[in-house]
């Protein structure tokens, strides 16, 4: 009975033994989480750039100039010198006007158009009669755009004249426009509390035209050449700011970074990097510093 006992309480010594010896190897190498799922990146060279935060707005497109033609006298119209979308010149004849009175004679009327530009409506048809007060056609120069932004009072504070804005329409798709604000209001509408900004924008190829309704993004802020990297790059560990740049050998390696700006696609950064660095911006929120990862197309 007592060399039952002993051998009993021996081979729960030993497998104790087992047990410890487990738990020591287990503390001095550490299970490191498999971070499948988490290794496939998409990475983007870092370049100097300029670096954008834009504020958003809308308003319609006219003509940098815009006349309305009226008739000098009161008549029906007898032929068109033009049609829309023909270019004039200032003092050009547009309209021929017959003052007609039953027994009396009249040369022609000309209507002329006041400035220089292209007929972009003529609104009577031939034989209708027409009067002095009443709009035959409009001529503008669309050469250059303008579109006039109406501003809330606490974001006017940071428009500048001369600031840079970039002008698209849902016409044209993607296309962008440069342009600049050239005026700004210095009082507010009394009702609404707005400002108005008037920006102003080439259209060398003529595809913006007036009445179009337009989005405008102002530069408030603005940094040229600087390095910078794509938003989704910059990720926050442990309370600090921070991009994987993917090293020769496709390691991920940990740089701690300053934002000096962030713009509506690109973060300005500063840093121990480099431009021509690769830094991860897609499949990086779960990397694990100085871990192998692979290179997404």
């Amino acid at each position: 009975m007592v060399k039952k006992i002993i051998k009993t309480g021996l081979v729960l010594l030993a497998g104790l033994l087992i047990v410890q010896l487990v738990r020591v190897q287990l503390r001095e190498e550490p299970v490191t989480p498999d971070p499948e799922g988490f290794s496939r990146v998409r990475v983007q060279e870092i370049r100097e750039r300029t670096v954008t935060r834009t504020h958003r707005y809308t308003g319609r497109l006219k003509g940098i100039k815009e006349a309305m033609l009226f008739p000098s006298v009161p008549g029906i119209l007898r032929e068109k010198l033009v049609s829309p979308g023909s270019v004039v010149r200032k003092d050009g004849g547009v309209l021929l006007v017959d003052r007609y009175e039953e027994g009396v004679e009249y040369e022609f009327s000309r209507v002329r158009s006041p400035i220089e530009g292209r007929v972009m409506e003529i609104i009577p048809g031939i034989g209708e009669r027409v009067r002095p007060q009443e709009p035959v056609a409009t001529v503008s120069d669309i050469s250059v755009m303008e579109v006039t932004l109406h501003i809330p009072e606490e974001e006017a504070l940071i428009i500048r004249e001369g600031q840079r804005a970039y002008v698209s329409v849902k016409a044209l798709g993607e296309e962008v426009f440069p342009g600049r604000v050239y005026e700004i209001e210095p009082a507010l509408d009394r009702m609404s509390l707005r400002r108005k900004v008037k920006v102003r924008v080439e259209n060398p190829r003529l595809k913006l035209r007036p009445s179009m309704v337009a989005s405008a993004d102002l530069a408030v802020k603005e940094i040229e050449n600087t390095k910078a990297v794509p938003l989704s790059a910059v990720v926050e560990r442990e309370g600090e700011e921070g991009i994987f740049l993917i090293d020769s050998g496709n390691y991920a390696r940990w740089k701690p970074v300053e934002v000096k700006l962030r713009g509506d696609r690109y973060a300005a950064v500063e840093g121990e990097f480099e431009t021509g660095d690769r830094v991860a911006y897609y499949g990086h929120y779960g990397l694990v510093p100085d871990r192998e990862v692979e290179i997404l197309e």
